[in-house]
C-alpha cells in the first residue's frame, strides 16, 4: 500500500472507530469490558457484572448501554433474562485495522495488516492483507468461486493455504491459483484428500457433531475436486514472511492429519475447522483423531490474545478449549 492511501485508510478507519474509541476511553468501561473477556459463549447478566466489578446496578446499565451503542457489547435474551458479552463484528474489526497501523515510534508507518472475511453459506474464506501482499486462506466450493475471486481481483495475492484438504475448504483451489497466479500451500499430511476427501476417517460424538458428520458424509460422496499439486507444503512453525504476511503456521492435528491455522500479527488466529463455532463455539465437531483434536484445541487457547476466526461461524476473542 502507498504511503498515501496508506493515511487516507487510517483517516477513514479513525472516523468509522470515534464511537468505540470514546466508550473505551473510560476507565469504568473498561473494567466491564475486562470482565466480560473473562466469560464464555453465554455472557453475563448485570447482577453478576456488579458484583465482579464493585459498581452500582444503575452505574453498569449506563455504561452497558453505551458499549451496546458503539457495538462492542451484544445482548442475548434468555426468557425474562439479559446476557452481556464481547461482539467482535465489524466496528471492533475496523478499530483493530486503526490500532495496527499506528506509527512505530520512529515517525514511520508500522507493518499491519487487514482481515477480510469472505462469507461463503456457512463457511468462510479470508484475505489477510499486509503493505501490498496478501494470502487467500481457504477456498471454499465451486458456488462461490465469483464471489471469493471478486474480493481478491484487485489484491496482490501471494499464497492461497488450504487449513486442511477437505472439499469443502479447496474445491476452487486449482480455479483460484490460476487466476489469482498464486501458489498453493498446505500442510503434506492432507494432500491424499485432494482426490478423496474421504481418504481420512472421521468420527464426532456429540448429537450436533453426529448430525453435522452425515450431512458432510452425503457431501463429500458426491464432491468433486478439480485436480491440482501443491506447490508449498507448510509444517508447524514456518512463517509466511516471504510472502510479505507477518504470520506464522500453526500445526493443528486431529480434525484431519494435517490441519493448520495461521497466526497473523500474533493476533489474528485462522483455525480451519480445529475448532467449530454453528450454534455455539466450541472444539472440532468432527474429527480424525479426537485426543489430537483436543490437543490442538487446548494449543489454540494459549494464544490467549488472538481473535479466533472459523472455518464456519462467526469470529470470537480467544479462550480456554
Amino acid at each position: 500500500m502507498e504511503f498515501l492511501a496508506q493515511i487516507e485508510k487510517i483517516k477513514a478507519d479513525f472516523t468509522q472507530s470515534r464511537k468505540m474509541l470514546l466508550a473505551i476511553g473510560d476507565a469504568t468501561r473498561q473494567s466491564i469490558v475486562t470482565v466480560l473477556m473473562g466469560t464464555g459463549y453465554g455472557g453475563l447478566r448485570v447482577g453478576e457484572i456488579t458484583a465482579k466489578t464493585h459498581l452500582s446496578r444503575p452505574a453498569v446499565s449506563h455504561h452497558l448501554k453505551i458499549l451496546l451503542d458503539c457495538g462492542l457489547v451484544t445482548v442475548k435474551k434468555q426468557g425474562t433474562k439479559n446476557f452481556y458479552s464481547l461482539h467482535i463484528g465489524e466496528e471492533f474489526e475496523t478499530l483493530q485495522s486503526l490500532i495496527s497501523q499506528g506509527g512505530n515510534g520512529s515517525g514511520g508507518i508500522q507493518k499491519m495488516h487487514r482481515v477480510t472475511k469472505i462469507p461463503c453459506g456457512n463457511a468462510n474464506c479470508y484475505c489477510v492483507e499486509e503493505n501490498g501482499s496478501a494470502i487467500l486462506i481457504d477456498t471454499s466450493r465451486t458456488a462461490y468461486r465469483e464471489r471469493i475471486y471478486d474480493a481478491c481481483k484487485d489484491k496482490n495475492v501471494r499464497l492461497i493455504v488450504l487449513t486442511h484438504g477437505h472439499a469443502d475448504h479447496i474445491q476452487n483451489a486449482a480455479a483460484l491459483a490460476q487466476r489469482l497466479n498464486a501458489p498453493i500451500a498446505m500442510h503434506k499430511a492432507d494432500k491424499m484428500l485432494i482426490s478423496d476427501s474421504l481418504a481420512q476417517p472421521v468420527s464426532a460424538h456429540t448429537l450436533l457433531g453426529k448430525l453435522v458428520l452425515a450431512l458432510t458424509m452425503k457431501n463429500f460422496e458426491r464432491d468433486e475436486v478439480e485436480p491440482f499439486a501443491p506447490d508449498v507444503f507448510l509444517e508447524d512453525g514456518d512463517t509466511l514472511e516471504e510472502y510479505g504476511i507477518n504470520a506464522k503456521i500453526i500445526g493443528l492435528p486431529g480434525h484431519t492429519k494435517g490441519s493448520i491455522g495461521v497466526l497473523a500479527g500474533g493476533k489474528d488466529f485462522f483455525v480451519g475447522d480445529a475448532l467449530f463455532h454453528l450454534l455455539y463455539p466450541a472444539k472440532s465437531l468432527l474429527y480424525g483423531d479426537k485426543a489430537e483434536m483436543e490437543r490442538s484445541a487446548k494449543k489454540i487457547g494459549t494464544h490467549s490474545s488472538a481473535v479466533i476466526h472459523f472455518g464456519h461461524g462467526k469470529p470470537v476473542p480467544n479462550r480456554n478449549w
